[in-house]
């Protein structure tokens, strides 16, 4: 596995299709209305990431198996100490095979070397084998918020 800066080009395809999955994962959590929730979506990455891969402070990576795209990953730095994953994505194709772990080792690896000292991340929680990736590679629990439908 390697990683390496992502391009331009690559941003643009991720953009388009994480603004969606975004937006669809707000809307499954109960968090937005289906409707509105893409420009939701749209604002927030703008907003995050006004100047695409050359935004400051936000780290964009791929993640390439024999030359092939297989993933990506979202490393921003939020204070001089901190961290925050803003995202993590593998092809369907490539999941189950030990890349998850890798990656989160890599971003160890890229976080001590900006000088971070923790780095959070948020998830989903019915995204429950995201959810047990992270618990198995050393993250635990800082907030919970629980909701009852009436």
């Amino acid at each position: 596995m390697e990683v390496r800066e992502m391009t331009v080009e690559e941003f643009e395809a991720y953009r388009t299709k994480a603004v969606a999955e975004y937006a669809e994962e707000h809307v499954k959590a109960g968090d937005w209305e289906g409707e509105g929730a893409p420009q939701k979506a749209d604002e927030e990455f703008r907003s995050l990431l006004p100047d695409g891969v050359q935004t400051k402070n936000h780290h964009l990576f791929s993640i390439c198996e024999g030359g092939t795209v297989i993933g990506m990953f979202w490393l921003g730095v939020v204070d001089v100490k901190k961290g925050w994953i803003y995202d993590i994505k593998l092809d369907e194709s490539s999941r189950g095979k030990g890349y998850g772990k890798q990656t989160m080792a890599e971003i160890d690896r890229l976080g001590k070397e900006m000088g971070l000292r923790t780095i959070r991340l948020h998830v989903f929680g019915h995204n429950h084998i995201a959810r047990q990736l992270y618990e198995n590679t050393g993250y635990r629990e800082t907030n919970v918020i629980m909701e009852k439908e009436l």
